[in-house]
């Protein structure tokens, strides 16, 4: 039997409410460089919230609320992204094309995809990102809960990601890194909100400046079998839609498999082939991609046989508002981790929820 964990995700919370945060003492303070909007703002740091390949993260506020512009979030909470090097510009500056992109369909913050409100640079080169606060990520989520709790509030995450990859289709863009890290939660009330983060591997369709190409990008463990038979197999150049949203799908699909059954739904025999692969940069023979073939097909028939065996276990329990709901998240991702049939549209898998 399960030991029950934190039951509520609001036992979890890392936001601070205004009188929390002019009571919280600063160890840290950075100056947020001046832009075309405004000039240079004093921050004071909360805590170190992440570090990753092209920065830092913080949970920060404004030192004196006075100096806030009216552009940034009432609550003086926000997250600061700081580049580490200023040879990761052309990253950051990536980034922001993506966050350009969303601004135009969501000037006042999408409802799914995190909102990005400031961004400026130092003389040193070294670029801030300023976002709104979150209280963590479904990897939090998954650490902090038993198999039973996380099957609960497995259709919330997963229909709220598909909402999310829906507002960033709605502007062409795709986000091509979905995982547990990229989904960030926070509470409204009783309800909890779940929205797409990091778009440094985003793409778009219909705006060349930040196109697609036709490269691997993303986490080995989530991407699309299609991408990366047709790069290994040197068909990637000749593909004209080598990404496309159903892609997102199959990555969703693998994350929300993931946050169920406590694995990932890449083996490891699988990853080191992909592995073997990659580092050689050049096209594989048949005879490793057959292989990788194989591994994928035996990876989805393991898969399917546990998500099956659930699917029986429920069905026998009756139809409970929980279970039906659990019953279309299994149904999603069986119909979206098979690794050479069509995959749903965001618009499908939506409605297949509903």
């Amino acid at each position: 039997m399960e030991e029950a964990k934190s039951g509520s995700l609001k036992q979890k919370n890392l936001v601070f409410s205004p009188k929390t945060l002019l009571r919280t003492k600063s160890q840290t303070k950075i100056t947020l460089p001046k832009n075309e909007f405004r000039g240079p703002i004093e921050l004071d740091v909360i805590k170190k919230i992440g570090t990753g390949s092209y920065g830092d993260v913080y949970q920060t506020r404004v030192s004196n609320i006075d100096t806030i512009p009216d552009y940034f979030p009432v609550l003086n909470n926000y997250a600061l992204k700081k580049m580490l090097d200023p040879k990761l510009n052309r990253a950051f500056e990536y980034e922001q094309k993506i966050m350009n992109e969303i601004k135009t369909k969501f000037p006042k913050c999408s409802p799914h995809v995190l909102c990005y409100f400031d961004i400026s640079i130092d003389k040193n080169g070294i670029y801030y990102l300023l976002s709104e606060m979150q209280e963590g990520d479904v990897k939090d989520i998954f650490k902090s809960h038993t198999k039973t709790q996380r099957k609960k509030i497995s259709f919330d995450i997963l229909y709220q990601s598909l909402l999310g990859l829906q507002e960033l289709k709605s502007v062409g863009l795709l986000h091509r890194d979905i995982k547990m890290d990229n989904i960030l939660y926070s509470t409204k009330g009783k309800e909890i909100i779940y929205k797409l983060a990091d778009f440094g591997l985003s793409c778009s369709e219909i705006n060349k400046n930040i196109e697609c190409g036709k490269g691997i990008y993303g986490t080995p463990a989530y991407i699309s079998p299609k991408v990366l038979i047709l790069h290994f197999s040197g068909k990637s150049s000749i593909v004209d839609t080598l990404w496309d949203e159903t892609d997102d799908i199959y990555s969703l699909a693998t994350t929300i498999f993931e946050f169920i059954f406590g694995e990932e739904l890449m083996s490891t025999k699988t990853y080191e082939l992909y592995k073997e692969m990659y580092s050689s940069k050049q096209t594989q023979d048949k005879s490793k991609i057959e292989e990788l073939v194989d591994m994928f097909q035996t990876q989805f028939e393991k898969a399917t046989k546990k998500i099956n065996n659930e699917k029986m276990s429920l069905e026998k329990k009756g139809s409970t508002q929980t279970q039906t709901r659990l019953l279309k998240v299994y149904n999603f991702i069986l119909t979206n981790i098979n690794p050479f049939e069509k995959k749903q549209t965001i618009n499908q898998a939506l409605q297949s929820l509903i």
